[in-house]
């Protein structure tokens, strides 16, 4: 598949997830007021927990540690501070947090299922996947580019890269071998636009 193959597929009958519509002005509108508000939640704890946790302290604990010591900020702070959101609805915060904080934020449920082959972040509110062949439109939303461009300097600053103006396109690899081609304006397409297209994908025996 080349760069921008991809969006010059077909997506199938049924393959389109999230309202069934490929209208981005459209999708915008179908959005839940559950899925904004939870957005919305999770962007202000995330920025609690950025002045309570210390990053250092974290750094020095394991993967399931930092996370347990995360998920526990979380939900100490949604007891204190939002006490009216309990049950499915906490946990499902608790665990977007964390992956905020640790991981690759909103991409992390797509990038933990071993069956989706390929993920195509194209804006905030339209990221795609590959799976079993087929290309689906998902429920992802990033709050805005600067919350794209945090989730890629993740991935780049710990291979010593960088991704701007003056390097607009990048390759990487995950930690699980998968490949990330990362491409901003001036580069990318519909430059001077909100796009800034990311896509991963998973090498073949690479592990989930």
């Amino acid at each position: 598949m080349t760069q921008f193959q991809w969006q010059a597929r077909k997506i199938q009958p049924g393959g389109v997830t999230g309202g069934g519509s490929n209208n981005p002005a459209s999708r915008t509108g179908q959005l839940s007021q559950n899925v904004v508000a939870l957005n919305e939640l999770k962007f202000t704890l995330h920025q609690r927990l950025i002045e309570e946790l210390d990053p250092n302290k974290l750094e020095g604990l394991g993967k399931e540690k930092a996370r347990e010591a995360v998920e526990q900020a979380a939900r100490t702070l949604i007891a204190a501070e939002m006490p009216g959101i309990v049950g499915t609805t906490r946990d499902e915060l608790v665990s977007a947090v964390a992956d905020e904080v640790l991981g690759l934020g909103p991409l992390e449920p797509l990038l933990r299922d071993p069956n989706i082959s390929e993920v195509m972040v194209n804006h905030p509110d339209t990221v795609f996947y590959e799976k079993e062949g087929r290309l689906y439109l998902s429920s992802v939303r990033f709050r805005d580019d600067q919350h794209i461009m945090r989730i890629v300097e993740r991935i780049v600053a710990p291979l010593g890269r960088r991704v701007d103006e003056s390097s607009p396109m990048v390759d990487a690899r995950l930690a699980d071998g998968s490949r990330v081609n990362v491409i901003i304006p001036p580069v990318a397409p519909n430059s001077g636009r909100a796009g800034l297209p990311f896509r991963r994908r998973r090498c073949p025996g690479g592990s989930p």
